[in-house]
């Protein structure tokens, strides 16, 4: 994001500043959630309130740019847009793959889903942290998609980590269709 020469609308940075912690709190509850299930005591529902509170927050930020324009903002209005949007994305993969659990009848998360519940928790801490410092400009807080993924999983190249590092809501995706869940065989009579 392309910060110009003038201190950005502080109200837009404190709304990002609110995004991020939603992010980081959606992945804490998906990471939970996948930990305690099935008994995980009413974290869906937590989980679907961030979903919401993440819907709220993108309609504030594209309000809030709509009423001052991009100008006074001192925000590209593209950048604004688009980190808007996938903020409000991984919250809602989240909260897709909590529902997925129960939809498909998981009976427990398999390992790798708990592992990249873990890494999607420490990609939010970082998305959060940047958000938070966007106040400050962006230079040394710019967040590190590759830091802490020195172990590629078999069979995977260098380009599939990198082009799943550089977007955090692709981890989600990639549990939603990789089936990195243990589904109950079901027969239909």
């Amino acid at each position: 994001m392309r910060l110009a020469r003038h201190r950005p609308d502080p109200t837009l940075l404190d709304l990002f500043d609110e995004a991020g912690c939603n992010v980081q709190r959606a992945a804490s509850l998906l990471r939970e959630i996948l930990s305690e299930f099935p008994e995980e005591n009413g974290l869906s529902e937590q989980l679907y309130m961030c979903e919401q509170d993440g819907d709220r927050i993108v309609h504030d930020i594209l309000h809030r740019l709509a009423s001052r324009g991009p100008k006074r903002a001192h925000l590209d209005m593209m950048d604004v847009h688009a980190l808007a949007g996938a903020l409000d994305d991984i919250v809602d993969l989240a909260e897709e793959a909590a529902n997925q659990l129960e939809l498909y009848g998981v009976e427990a998360p398999m390992t790798q889903a708990e592992a990249m519940a873990d890494i999607l928790v420490a990609a939010s801490e970082q998305v959060a942290s940047s958000l938070h410092a966007l106040r400050n400009g962006i230079g040394k807080h710019a967040v590190n998609p590759y830091r802490g993924q020195d172990q590629r999983q078999p069979g995977k190249s260098a380009e599939h980590d990198r082009s799943h590092a550089r977007r955090p809501e692709s981890l989600l995706e990639h549990v939603l269709d990789g089936g990195h869940v243990r589904q109950r065989k079901v027969s239909v009579q």
